[in-house]
């Protein structure tokens, strides 16, 4: 006699599907549980500050990822909802140059 264990319903399949990704912060080191399987990222904090106007949480971190690639995180925090972007180093310097030179001519317009 063999035992089988039961499969899932449907809505347990969905109930995990909507759990995929669950994470865990230690320290600097996060752990992924990704459909029973763990990754790894080692999450160095780089930069956190609040914007102005509307007070906004921003966090800037380097993440290490097991595959061997490297990704900025910018993570934005508005009240409860969190906006969070992994980009590599090219859209990083192209993000923060559009960024410096709106903030030029910002200042220019000012001196006027």
């Amino acid at each position: 006699m063999e035992f089988h264990a039961p499969r899932d319903s449907p809505a347990t399949r969905r109930a995990k599907r909507q759990l995929l990704v669950r994470r865990a912060t230690r320290d600097e080191l996060s752990i992924v549980m990704y459909f029973g399987e763990l990754r790894m990222e080692e999450i160095t904090q780089l930069d956190k500050f609040t914007a102005s106007p509307f007070r906004q949480e921003i966090s800037l971190q380097r993440v290490d990822h097991e595959a061997g690639f490297t990704t900025l995180r910018v993570r934005i925090r508005e009240l409860k909802r969190f906006t969070v972007f992994d980009i590599d180093e090219h859209t990083a310097e192209h993000w923060g140059r559009a960024m410096l030179e709106w903030a030029e001519t910002q200042r220019q317009g000012a001196a006027k």
